[in-house]
């Protein structure tokens, strides 16, 4: 090998040592409980549970056995995950989409009873009913009150003939 390449061989490596070249875990800022993250690797000894609906809002947990094992401050409690394991989640005065507080316990919306439907949504071809769960969207000419609640994905008003100022919504066809 030439002198020169040595000295570039040389200045590689000393560069590389320099600004820490490398994909170890225990690089980089670790996160605390509760912070977003993107991977695993942020959380010390835990893990980035990710934004089941959105997930721009991962962030760090890891598994619990009770609200104790998730911090002093009242953010975290241990609930239960999209997996069914017991993770520290944010707790029940939380925003978040992805979960539902039942009981006082923090609940993954994947995992929760489908009477939960007002916080975390139906599958497709479903619509929410409070106080009853998901069911199956309005029929044509069925009562609605929005276009996701009717199987044609379109309402439009229809005047009652009992007084010209109630409303009623039904499913309708048109494009």
């Amino acid at each position: 090998m030439s002198r020169a390449l040595w000295l570039v061989v040389l200045v590689v490596l000393g560069l590389q040592a320099l600004v820490g070249c490398g994909t170890s875990d225990t690089e980089g800022p670790k996160l605390a409980l509760g912070q977003s993250c993107q991977y695993d690797v942020e959380c010390p000894g835990g893990f980035c549970l990710p934004g089941e609906r959105r997930q721009e809002l991962a962030y760090c947990t890891k598994h619990c056995a009770s609200n104790a094992d998730c911090g002093s401050d009242g953010s975290m409690a241990c609930g239960s995950d999209a997996t069914g394991q017991r993770s520290c989640l944010q707790g029940c005065n939380s925003t978040n989409p992805n979960q539902v507080c039942i009981d006082g316990v923090p609940t993954s919306c994947k995992i929760a009873p489908q009477e939960q439907c007002e916080k975390c949504g139906c599958p497709g071809a479903l619509r929410c009913q409070p106080g009853m769960g998901c069911v199956a969207k309005s029929a044509k000419g069925e009562p609605c009150k929005k276009d996701s609640d009717c199987s044609t994905d379109n309402w439009y008003p229809v005047r009652r003939a009992r007084s010209s100022a109630a409303r009623d919504w039904s499913a309708s066809s048109r494009a």
